[in-house]
């Protein structure tokens, strides 16, 4: 099968991927709920960007957006946590849990609803969700913490100097909802009346931004987790962010 990523975006992508694997600490770790939350986040990043570069292989430029979005916004609430103080770190956290809890219960609901859960009632499982939320506010209290929203990613990427990548996260936005956007480098007319529709994007300017796209969010998650944790690495993600801009294909 033919790889449609060019050898040196493949080269930046190996990079990326070691640092990934060699900087973070791995193994059992004791660590505190809040940490224990951000660390999920983080650890939610490497696949994110592993998925990314299997669908970049394989000419789906498209759809590695889809997945590079969602990397683009965990890297920017990582990035405001590395941040914050560890008091905020946990009031950012619990609040995020708590959001989880929210949406838990639309899940649930919509499980119970449907006949997919056959066991528990809709109070069944408020009960259950019930008691994760008191724990989790139990938790913010004893940290002297109040339950807070990570910043909106418009105004993140302005703080952090990533405008032209969100620009590229609200065009996958668009991509996913199936708009005009999502064939607009698939189509082609080839003569008048007559339009060409591939099932792949296999330009490779197109297909290198998109590896960049991600690959800069990776290693900002690495950066910030570093931070928040003592990982160190600060030199060998400085040159990776330093070879994704020598890589970026000119506009």
């Amino acid at each position: 099968m033919t790889n449609h990523i060019p050898q040196a975006a493949q080269d930046v992508a190996s990079a990326i991927r070691e640092a990934a694997r060699t900087i973070p600490q791995r193994g059992a770790q004791r660590v505190a709920t809040h940490d224990g939350t951000i660390l999920q986040m983080f650890w939610r990043c490497p696949p994110l960007f592993d998925g990314v570069v299997a669908l970049l292989e394989r000419g789906l430029f498209e759809e590695s957006l889809f997945l590079g979005r969602s990397l683009f916004d965990e890297s920017l609430q990582l990035q405001e946590l590395a941040g914050r103080s560890a008091t905020e770190r946990v009031g950012l956290a619990v609040g995020r849990m708590k959001r989880s809890i929210k949406r838990n219960r639309g899940l649930m609901k919509t499980a119970v609803d449907f006949g997919v859960e056959k066991v528990l009632t809709h109070a069944d499982a408020n009960r259950r969700l019930d008691d994760w939320e008191r724990k989790v506010d139990g938790y913010a209290k004893r940290h002297g913490a109040e339950p807070a929203a990570f910043e909106k990613p418009s105004d993140a990427a302005r703080r952090f100097g990533r405008g032209e990548d969100y620009w590229t996260r609200e065009l996958a936005h668009q991509m996913v909802h199936g708009n005009d956007a999502a064939m607009v480098y698939r189509r082609r007319e080839a003569e008048p009346g007559t339009l060409l529709v591939a099932n792949r994007t296999v330009d490779p300017k197109l297909v290198t931004g998109s590896m960049c796209f991600a690959g800069r969010s990776l290693v900002h998650s690495i950066r910030a987790a570093a931070v928040i944790f003592s990982w160190g690495g600060e030199a060998t993600l400085d040159g990776l962010l330093d070879r994704l801009k020598a890589l970026e294909p000119e506009p």
